[in-house]
């Protein structure tokens, strides 16, 4: 049931504000991209425009499953969520309404993949994407409450998003998939285990059973850092796959990802010793899973996106808006908030 009647133009200006520029937004389809710049630069671009095209399928796709997955989760969450004080545009509507609503969301993604399919396994990707969501918030299964699963349901349905289909849309070969999902896959994991970490006491005082509230707060956090490690190294092996493969921009992003990554270092250090109350971001993780999840999921796809441009331009159409994305993906980082 929704908390008080508003007017569809307030519900308007509260789901724009948070499902297309807000941090729960487009932002969210940062990996997405890392897989396509990935994919897309070893396998070269034999037709630009065919890529492009690949692309805003794959954003449409991928923003719509990012959507229907956190609207499900708002939904499932309405009490908890009323409780802490999380304003979610969703429950504004009423609940049949809502259901509507994200299921007219999970549809645009799929028909969004229907052009030039020749066969059905981006949709059957896609749909099992939104599956694992789906059985991580719903019940009577709602893997959220039952310790590691949820944590493992939402890393797998995120992995087969943002890694997975791109590449059954793009045809790409095993090796970089492998490398690509592993990153995807641990990056995501410790994404969520944080916050259930943050969420500690709230979802305490809900009841909400949480791997972090089943295995209590100690054993999360110790667990969290091993988590970050593991996603550290499979973010480092992106950089070594892609200098092996291609040695001369492969090389060059893994200089200049081991560069930013020294400078973040070094500022999150700062940023650790100078504030009385240091971000929960930097408290929280590890500096050197923070500084490769920056410079590997963000900077590396936009230095090989800006390779594949030099050859052809009109590649600039998929640079930009990443470009973009980061830059207000990296703002929102700087001045992180938990909400």
């Amino acid at each position: 049931m929704p908390i008080k009647a508003e007017s569809p133009a307030s519900v308007w200006r509260q789901a724009h504000a948070q499902s297309l520029r807000g941090r729960r937004g487009l932002i969210k389809t940062i990996h997405m991209w890392f897989a396509v710049a990935v994919l897309v630069f070893l396998e070269g671009v034999d037709d630009a425009w065919h890529v492009i095209a690949a692309c805003l399928q794959l954003l449409i796709a991928a923003a719509c499953y990012v959507q229907v997955s956190i609207l499900i989760n708002d939904l499932a969450d309405r009490g908890g969520d009323r409780e802490a004080g999380k304003m979610r545009w969703i429950r504004s509507l009423r609940l049949g309404v809502a259901r509507a609503v994200i299921c007219a969301i999970a549809l645009l993604g799929g028909l969004a993949l229907v052009p030039g399919m020749e066969k059905a396994w981006p949709l059957a990707v896609y749909g099992g994407a939104l599956a694992a969501g789906f059985l991580y918030s719903i019940k009577p299964i709602r893997l959220k409450e039952h310790g590691i699963w949820g944590l493992l349901a939402y890393a797998l349905s995120t992995a087969l998003a943002y890694a997975l289909l791109p590449w059954v849309k793009l045809n790409g070969q095993w090796l970089p998939l492998v490398a690509v999902g592993a990153a995807v896959f641990f990056d995501k994991w410790v994404n969520l285990h944080f916050h259930q970490v943050i969420d500690f006491e709230d979802d305490q005082r809900s009841g909400t059973l949480t791997f972090a509230v089943t295995a209590g707060i100690s054993m999360a956090r110790g667990s969290l850092r091993w988590m970050a490690r593991l996603a550290s190294f499979s973010m480092a092996g992106v950089l070594v796959f892609l200098a092996m493969r291609q040695p001369v921009w492969g090389g060059f992003a893994a200089g200049l990802s081991a560069a930013a990554l020294l400078a973040a270092g070094i500022t999150l250090r700062k940023a650790r010793s100078r504030q009385k109350v240091p971000s929960l971001l930097v408290k929280e993780l590890p500096l050197h899973y923070l500084g490769l999840s920056w410079t590997v999921i963000r900077l590396v796809p936009l230095v090989l996106l800006a390779g594949l441009a030099l050859d052809e331009p009109v590649m600039l159409l998929v640079f930009l808006p990443l470009l973009l994305l980061v830059l207000l993906d990296s703002r929102f980082l700087i001045r992180y908030r938990y909400k």
